[in-house]
């Protein structure tokens, strides 16, 4: 063994690869000259972020740590003195947000070949995403994260665990800036670097809370933001924050002879230094559209400020222009007599002159053709994104047609977002991996580790019911809703369905919706509450082990024969294909039998009566010894 350390190559003292074993003991301080190096490498980047940043909001990023910002503070005086009076580029990402986020994305599970039990694991499994989801306000989030991929080159999120609590650890999801998140551009060609890094500024007595027995050496020896970059200072004075720069890096494994590393440092204080054998950081990016190299995509608020400039320009033009025509002027004859300071706005002034009268001239006006111009440069930067005037502004396409055209000119439209809605989907489906990750850690220490999961009721999921291995599941984008959501396509779809005959909308409900509020949604809820009841009491009796007696309200055995009685026996058959446990299916086979009951009395009990013609009942008998009316004791 001490042979071959004798022949291992020496690794010399400027080497910067930090996750060496050799650089054990200058670890903190590699990572932060290779941190420094890379951080200066993308200052172009950081002043293109800040540019995007302030066409959007007419606001500076402020304050110490690792932003881009500016450097001159802003007074009372200065609020608003730049303000853009027709910020286009603010329409065009709040517009391609809006469109992007219509349908939620959602993941869901699919297990190939599972018995029932496996399937039934997997609708847990979803549950359990849907409320670390839920705990961590990520559909909250998502429309800051979609409007950070227009205005930055992309945004990021950081999925980690959270043991603030240690008897109660959660799935954190925290958003990470696009500047924060930075890598070797050589590392980075692919779009997946093998050593990224996270800078991030925080308070000092923050971080001595954190990491409690690194304590002392945070308060002497970790490094301020001005250390990292002498840019970033910002002291007012105040002493509100002490504000010292952590960097997480990691080393990801290449193979056996590359062993990954994870070190969280504040210059030479190590705070966190262990293996690594994840594949992952934790941190995904979601892009608008994806880069062609390395990992920093187009920017949309970049790619319209050339007609932002010009806007503001013919904006500029014709302010001035209106100040020069829209107040009037006096003509004088020069060899007039007049005196011109009698020329005012008082009613009922006498004006004495000799010579030519004076006239009034009102001033021109702006060609129409400049204001054209205008709109036409306004309209070109929606149409980058693929955008019609009429969505951007929230009214329905003037479209000559019926709501089918509406329906096509909508799906038209979807698919100049489909690839960037792709992207949101599989982010989502990437936090989803690495939420099923932690899950995994977090329950190695803690065994009863659950979650609440949304819904009518918040039902507590244990991951223990949840947990499945990799190779039993499938991770796919959740379908979204189909029915239209425009009002005109929406009123189409139920003169369709009430065309098609009462099968599918009685005409009752077609009259209702079409006078009413247009919910296809929840008409397609309640005509389907029998089935979903049905398979309700099934899953209840498969899972649990709970009898539910069969509802005689229930559709039991309707004439076309597409009721509760079938669906049962249809879930009873695939319950034996999938070797339920028996008793289970015995619960099944006993709701049948009583569902048979139920449905045989209650036919009989509508059925007419001998001797009484067809479709008359028997009304109810009188008591015994009860008195004839007064009518018949008068006869």
């Amino acid at each position: 063994m001490s042979a071959a350390n004798d022949n291992a190559p020496k690794v010399p003292a400027t080497d910067g690869r930090w996750w060496l074993d050799e650089q054990e003991e200058h670890r903190g301080d590699r990572i932060m000259q290779a941190a420094q190096r890379i951080w200066h490498q993308c200052e172009p980047a950081r002043a293109a972020m800040l540019s995007a940043w302030r066409l959007y909001s007419n606001q500076p990023l402020v304050g110490s740590g690792t932003q881009p910002r500016m450097y001159r503070r802003r007074t009372l005086g200065t609020v608003g003195a730049t303000s853009l009076s027709l910020n286009v580029v603010k329409a065009v990402c709040d517009t391609y947000t809006a469109q992007i986020l219509r349908d939620e994305p959602a993941v869901m599970f699919q297990t190939k070949g599972g018995d029932a039990a496996l399937q039934r694991k997997a609708g847990q499994l979803g549950k359990f995403l849907d409320g670390v989801f839920y705990d961590a306000d990520l559909y909250i989030r998502l429309p800051q994260l979609v409007l950070d991929s227009c205005l930055f080159p992309f945004s990021a999120a950081q999925v980690f665990e959270d043991w603030t609590e240690p008897k109660k650890p959660r799935v954190a999801i925290d958003r990470v800036m696009a500047w924060e998140y930075i890598a070797d551009e050589q590392d980075a060609r692919d779009g997946r670097p093998k050593n990224p890094y996270k800078i991030r500024g925080i308070d000092r007595l923050v971080a001595m809370a954190t990491w409690p027995d690194q304590a002392a050496d945070i308060l002497v020896k970790a490094p301020s933001v001005s250390d990292f970059d002498p840019s970033l200072f910002d002291d007012d004075g105040t002493g509100l924050s002490d504000q010292i720069i952590i960097i997480e890096a990691w080393h990801l494994s290449s193979g056996k002879g590359d062993p990954g590393r994870h070190v969280i440092s504040s210059g030479s204080v190590i705070l966190l230094d262990e293996p690594y054998t994840r594949r992952t950081t934790g941190i995904e990016l979601l892009y608008r559209l994806p880069p062609t190299t390395g990992i920093w995509s187009s920017v949309l608020a970049e790619e319209l400020k050339g007609i932002q400039r010009e806007i503001n320009q013919l904006l500029n033009k014709l302010k001035h222009a209106h100040q020069l025509t829209a107040s009037g002027h006096w003509l004088v004859e020069q060899n007039s007599n007049i005196n011109v300071n009698a020329l005012d706005n008082q009613q009922g002034s006498v004006i004495r002159y000799k010579g030519i009268i004076p006239q009034f001239f009102p001033g021109g006006t702006v060609p129409a053709e400049i204001y054209a111009h205008l709109d036409r440069l306004y309209q070109r930067a929606f149409e980058i994104i693929g955008v019609s005037m009429s969505i951007a502004q929230g009214q329905t396409p003037q479209l000559n047609g019926s709501g089918k055209a509406i329906l096509a000119f909508a799906d038209v439209q979807s698919q100049r977002f489909k690839p960037s809605y792709r992207q949101l989907q599989h982010f989502v489906l990437r936090l989803g991996r690495e939420v099923i990750g932690c899950a995994r850690r977090i329950s190695d220490k803690h065994k009863s580790f659950a979650v609440n999961a949304p819904g009518k009721l918040m039902k507590t999921v244990r991951w223990a019911d949840a947990n499945l291995e990799d190779e039993e599941f499938v991770m796919q984008p959740k379908p979204v809703n189909k029915l239209a959501d425009d009002p005109v396509g929406v009123m189409d779809q139920i003169q369709n369905l009430a065309n098609a005959g009462p099968q599918y909308m009685s005409p009752t409900a077609g009259r209702n919706l079409m006078t009413q509020v247009p919910d296809l949604e929840a008409w397609a809820s309640q005509m389907n509450a029998a089935y979903d009841l049905t398979m309700q009491m099934a899953d209840e009796m498969l899972e649990n082990g709970e009898y539910t007696a069969p509802d005689g309200f229930l559709p039991l055995d309707p004439p076309d024969g597409d009721g509760a009685i079938k669906w049962m026996h249809l879930r009873l058959l695939k319950a034996q294909l999938d070797k339920e446990p028996d008793d289970r299916c015995d619960l099944l086979r006993r709701w049948l039998v009583e569902a048979e009951q139920t449905d045989q009395e209650s036919k009989a009990a509508k059925a007419p009566q001998p001797g009484l013609p067809m479709g008359a009942t028997m009304g109810p008998q009188p008591p015994p010894n009860a008195q004839p009316p007064p009518q018949q004791q008068a006869a």
